[in-house]
């Protein structure tokens, strides 16, 4: 039962890279120049490998054939977790916009994320300082698998009280797509720039219910949405 006198969503989950800081561009790049060399991969397939292990920790490239036949161990993966780290922290810049759209929503705000805590204190603080998010920084590792599994966003959504569809996750991977989407949370897609028009289509295909395309149209694909989900409990409500 939906009660009209709610406002929905109850909370906004955001990912913290590729959401609220713009360092997708250059975990890609330093991802694809090493895939390049140490894999072998021509600078195609290179970026595609890249693609595909957008969202997900390092270490689970193990599992991917190219990784296997190259005989990259664990190890010399969180060396190179160390490097991408650094040249994320020396590089990346927060998202344009992104301090002015969340300030002006009203609901609860969240973080929730496969990166380190430190790393997510970090930006929040860059974002828009502690009173943003306040407390609301919730890290895969701290709590369970990483994303694609729903744990991290099951323990945000009962941290704050919060059921899961009248919340709101704001994500730019398949892998926090499909993390959001098994916890029963919609998901707003989120890409930088135009020029990732493929990763939109993807994000749809693995599930997201709208596509932001920078932070300024967040802010009317939330209130698209918002609507779409009123009407949807309403007529559930009638039925």
């Amino acid at each position: 039962m939906f009660p009209l006198t709610s406002v929905w969503p109850e909370a906004i989950f955001f990912d913290c890279d590729g959401v609220l800081v713009d360092s997708e561009s250059v975990t890609a790049g330093t991802l694809s120049a090493w895939a390049a060399a140490r894999l072998g991969l021509s600078p195609s397939q290179a970026r595609r490998f890249a693609e595909r292990a957008r969202g997900k920790p390092t270490q689970s490239l193990l599992t991917v054939f190219a990784v296997q036949r190259a005989a990259v161990e664990s190890t010399e993966l969180a060396e190179l977790d160390r490097h991408i780290d650094q040249v994320v922290r020396r590089e990346a810049r927060i998202m344009n916009g992104a301090r002015a759209v969340i300030a002006n929503l009203p609901m609860p705000k969240a973080i929730v994320s496969n990166a380190s805590r430190d790393w997510v204190v970090d930006i929040a603080k860059r974002v828009g300082g502690p009173g943003l998010f306040g407390a609301n920084l919730f890290c895969a590792s701290e709590v369970g698998r990483a994303k694609p599994y729903p744990d991290v966003y099951r323990y945000a959504t009962d941290r704050l009280g919060a059921t899961p569809g009248y919340c709101v996750a704001v994500e730019d991977s398949i892998a926090g797509v499909v993390a959001a989407r098994r916890a029963g949370i919609p998901v707003i897609g989120f890409v930088a720039r135009k020029e990732e028009a493929h990763v939109a289509e993807r994000l749809l295909r693995a599930g997201a219910a709208a596509i932001a395309q920078g932070m300024p149209s967040l802010g009317e694909q939330i209130r698209k949405l918002s609507s779409h989900q009123m009407s949807s409990f309403r007529q559930s409500d009638n039925s």
